[in-house]
């Protein structure tokens, strides 16, 4: 999918422009769900200064707003393309890391309470 994104970064805008990059230090929703499905999440440059502080404004609004919209239009049609040859492919070759299943019952796990007792840690 990054492919096919990068594909219609580099016709609206010009080669090199594009990079598939590595794992990065946020944290995001996506991760959880890269587990399970294939997905992309791109990110585009239109705004200044610290991501997500006060000193970050909208320095290019269209490419805020307008330019992911037709990027992602355009890798929905790549991927629809010939009775969706190119996202049958991209799913048939995904290796989950977890089921479905399996991380709702992590998630599910997650929410429990516990109550610290002290004489508990004494022994450590």
């Amino acid at each position: 999918m990054a492919r096919a994104f990068g594909g219609n970064v580099e016709q609206l805008f010009r080669t090199g422009w594009f990079d598939i990059g590595g794992h990065r230090t946020g944290s995001t929703d996506m991760g959880d769900i890269a587990h399970m499905i294939p997905v992309i999440h791109p990110y585009l440059a239109s705004a200044r200064g610290k991501t997500h502080g006060a000193d970050f404004p909208i320095s290019e609004p269209e490419h805020a707003y307008l330019t992911p919209a037709k990027l992602l239009a355009m890798t929905a049609i790549d991927l629809l393309y010939g009775d969706a040859a190119p996202a049958k492919t991209i799913l048939a070759e995904f290796e989950p890391a977890i089921t479905k299943d399996d991380y709702l019952a992590f998630e599910r796990g997650l929410f429990r309470t516990e109550h610290y007792r002290p004489e508990a840690s004494a022994t450590c």
